[in-house]
């Protein structure tokens, strides 16, 4: 989190350099404005307040390129506006997944219609159709932290292109990061938008509007979004923008949503300018959405978007590169190792995991458990041993539990109780827990079968979204309160 700070902090500074920063007297002094239109009707409907949205979305490209980091299959979003007098706005996004990161790009266009030339005198000269034009191209990635926390990190390079009679283009970048809390529902956001280069029109250099934004947003019950948002542009005043989006089950693998917001660039509009409404719906990897902005005197804008996700869901252990077994720094199956003294020297890390192993294996009242493979129909092996590895932990971090990795018999071939006295036999553990998990309409369950030494089974369902982060987060829950019952 200091880091997180301080990163934000460097982001701030260049800020520091004009009086007019966050002052509404830059107010009509920068150009490329288009680049400030904000995208997506899922976002527009929650108040333009999506700086911290961390769990996958190709449209994050415009709000914070850290946010596709978080994504795990392949997908494109399509936006439409039309506007007053043949203005018209279109957006279309495409993030890319892969074991070295999320891969996207993005094209931004606003067409002004066509215009009719005339001369001093009023007579036709000639038509031209004035546009802006933005590329993007975006990676982002992001890093596991031991307690569960979470870092995505992301960068777009862009291409701006503006043309009027005369054309002006220029280069810019946005950098952005996302910190999600060990809850995972939890996430706090920071983006640097449009730093570049300058535009140069009749050979005068204007700059474009550079624009940092912090947010904060939570989940509530997996089914109500809040976001809030504090936006520091160069060509104004600093204002906040909030939203809330409410999610409702209505059949299988179906969800609708409403959304409320509120933008305060546009407070001093008459009218209901600045509140924002929409309402969307997903079905499994489709989605539809729409907007409603009013704009004071310039009347109301209607966006719809769209988006699918395709292709094979990239999978845990192929996001991490290698299975969380051979990542984590912990033994499952504690030993006794020499004891480390503690110098200059030393690995603080390594001196308390050795010390709580010790602690462990010498204490002769904590029971000793196997964890057998987990079993699925529907859950691919590699995902499953990591969800199995998941578990081990968090039984061991409880240090109620002596944790066995493995045996050589696969969960699938216990038919019996005979097999069940072997595994006890060969391992001489005090409990053996068996899983099937099963994936069903973007969710994860869990059904734990527990044996004691006389084969009394005890049930227990662990339920999670379909993420690393949230099954980690429900098994510690789960590990906590299966100490609890035990050692009752």
């Amino acid at each position: 989190m200091k880091k997180f700070i301080a990163a934000l902090f460097v982001m701030l500074m260049p800020f520091s350099a004009s009086a007019d920063m966050f002052s509404s007297a830059a107010l009509g002094t920068k150009t490329a404005t288009f680049l400030k239109m904000p995208v997506s009707a899922r976002a527009i409907g929650m108040g333009d307040a999506f700086t911290s949205y961390s769990r996958g979305f190709s449209d994050m490209i415009y709000w914070n390129p850290a946010g596709i980091a978080a994504l795990t299959k392949k997908e494109v979003s399509f936006m439409y506006s039309s506007s007053f007098e043949d203005i018209t706005y279109e957006w279309i996004s495409f993030a890319l997944p892969t074991i070295y990161g999320t891969f996207g790009a993005a094209l931004q266009h606003l067409s002004y219609g066509t215009m009719y030339g005339k001369d001093e005198d009023g007579d036709p000269t000639y038509d031209f159709s004035p546009y802006d034009l933005a590329v993007y191209l975006s990676y982002a990635r992001f890093y596991e932290f031991d307690n569960s926390s979470r870092l995505d990190y992301g960068l777009n390079l862009k291409y701006i292109y503006s043309k009027i009679e005369e054309s002006a283009s220029a280069f810019a970048v946005d950098a952005g990061a996302i910190y999600t809390l060990s809850d995972a529902v939890t996430s706090f956001g920071a983006v640097l938008q449009n730093a570049g280069t300058t535009m140069t029109f009749n050979e005068k250099n204007e700059e474009l509007p550079l624009a940092v934004k912090i947010g904060a947003s939570r989940f509530f019950f997996e089914t109500l979004l809040l976001s809030l948002d504090i936006n520091f542009p160069s060509d104004n005043d600093v204002y906040p923008s909030a939203g809330a989006e409410y999610g409702l089950r209505v059949a299988e693998d179906a969800d609708i949503f409403f959304r409320m917001g509120y933008d305060a660039r546009q407070k001093d509009a008459p009218g209901f300018a600045g509140l924002n409404a929409g309402a969307g719906i997903s079905y499994k990897d489709y989605t539809f959405d729409y907007a409603f902005s009013p704009n004071g005197d310039l009347g109301s804008s209607h966006r719809v978007s769209a988006g699918i996700k395709f292709g094979k869901e990239l999978t845990i252990e192929e996001r991490e590169k290698l299975p969380v077994s051979k990542k984590s720094s912990y033994n499952y199956a504690p030993l006794v190792q020499a004891p480390v003294e503690e110098n200059e020297y030393a690995d603080r890390e390594t001196i308390v995991r050795q010390q709580k192993e010790e602690r462990i294996m010498h204490n002769e009242s904590i029971l000793s458990a196997v964890v057998m493979d987990f079993t699925s129909s529907n859950v691919a092996e590699s995902e499953r041993n990591a969800f199995a590895e998941m578990l081990r932990k968090q039984l061991y971090e409880t240090e109620k539990f002596k944790v066995e990795a493995s045996v050589s018999s696969k969960s699938e071939s216990i038919a019996s109780s005979q097999d069940l006295k072997n595994i006890f036999k060969r391992t001489s553990s005090d409990l053996i827990i068996l899983c099937n998990a099963s994936k069903r309409s973007g969710k994860l369950a869990f059904d734990l079968t527990i044996y004691d030494s006389k084969l009394n089974e005890t049930k227990y369902t662990v339920s999670a979204e379909d993420s690393f982060r949230d099954v980690q987060l429900k098994f510690k829950k789960f590990a906590e309160k299966f100490a609890q019952d035990m050692y009752q």
